[in-house]
């Protein structure tokens, strides 16, 4: 193996032959799809590389580097992890190759939540995995340690789809220096309204975007169908046949003749998270905020709009600022709101044509 391979790791990988080799055959028993001459050429074209970065700035870590991405490799070959998520061959470069000072700091902790966040983002349809391999990579550039940048990264992984770390990422956006808040948000360092504010209407409102915080209330923000989520289970979608939508303590929770989901839903994304099996049938409220008709005209306040999609609602659910409706003959379930986002974003859930 090493035959294939030059540099600092070339010399790492001599210095624990009976080590490495040891783990290898350890991995190859328990994982025997592993492949022998795919290790070494991904050792050689993507390990390679983040090692002679780290290399060129910290020698002396060296070693624990290569530990690191040699054990997480094994097991990412050997499940078929990278296979899967070619995603992770372009996060590895970009952010452990391209944040050598972040790998060498800690690399276990490091390279780990790297991982495994972008076979999390991955694994979630509608995600934007190079969004969030992009920004992280922008903000590391800007000298945070690798416990501030880890903590960015779950803000960032909201922004890149994961609405359910809506809270979290808020609460993190509390927590951190303000500068490096905004900057995790996409905002400018010094333009625009306090971080206090950014994030108390940001809580109040799933579908006001960051840089749009300061907008005064009367802005423009005409309903839109913002999200269609879920899909026939025979095209890879979750649901096997028509679902329904009901509201429950604030939750949206949709269920097929199987198996009960909660929705979650804000301007970055949707997701759905299986919670077990299929709750009774209901047609749903669509609550105080909205009303919805049988031809498929949605009202809230003032403001309303007919949506052909929606001519025959069989369910819908409503909050303050959300309606999810389900309708007879799709797999899917609509997501109708007023976003704001001011012009030049494009982050976004955008309507589909």
């Amino acid at each position: 193996m090493e035959e294939l391979i030059s540099g600092p790791l070339a010399g790492a990988l001599e210095a624990g032959r009976s080590r490495y080799n040891a783990l290898f055959a350890q991995a190859r028993r328990s994982m025997p799809p592993l492949d022998a001459a795919a290790f070494a050429a991904h050792l050689r074209t993507v390990v390679g590389p983040v090692v002679d970065e780290a290399a060129r700035v910290a020698p002396g870590q060296v070693a624990a580097v290569v530990d690191v991405l040699y054990e997480f490799s094994l097991e990412l070959l050997g499940k078929d992890l990278w296979g899967r998520y070619p995603i992770l061959a372009e996060g590895w470069r970009s952010l452990l190759g391209g944040l050598p000072r972040l790998l060498t700091e800690s690399p276990r902790a490091f390279a780990g939540s790297v991982t495994n966040a972008l076979i999390h983002l991955a694994q979630v349809p509608g995600t934007r995995p190079r969004r969030w391999i992009d920004e992280v990579r922008r903000l590391g550039d800007r000298g945070a340690d690798v416990s501030a940048l880890l903590e960015v990264g779950k803000v960032v992984a909201w922004r890149a789809g994961l609405a359910h770390f809506r809270a979290g990422a808020l609460e993190v956006c509390a927590r951190l220096e303000p500068t490096l808040a905004r900057a995790a948000l996409g905002l400018p360092e010094a333009d625009g309204p306090p971080l206090e504010t950014i994030l108390e209407r940001l809580r109040d409102d799933p579908w006001l975007h960051p840089a749009a915080a300061g907008t005064t209330e009367d802005a423009p923000r005409p309903l839109r169908i913002v999200a269609r989520v879920g899909g026939f289970r025979g095209f890879g979608g979750p649901f096997l046949t028509p679902p329904a939508v009901r509201s429950s303590d604030g939750q949206f929770l949709v269920s097929d003749q199987e198996s009960c989901w909660r929705l979650t839903a804000d301007l970055f994304g949707a997701t759905l998270h299986r919670l077990g099996p299929a709750e009774p049938p209901t047609k749903g409220d669509p609550g105080p905020a909205f009303r919805i008709a049988r031809a498929g005209k949605v009202s809230r306040g003032k403001e309303s709009r007919v949506f052909d999609e929606l001519h025959e609602v069989r369910s819908a659910a409503g909050d303050a600022t959300t309606l999810a409706v389900t309708v007879p003959l799709s797999h899917r379930v609509y997501l109708v709101a007023a976003p704001l986002v001011p012009p030049g974003f494009d982050e976004a859930v955008r309507e589909a044509s």
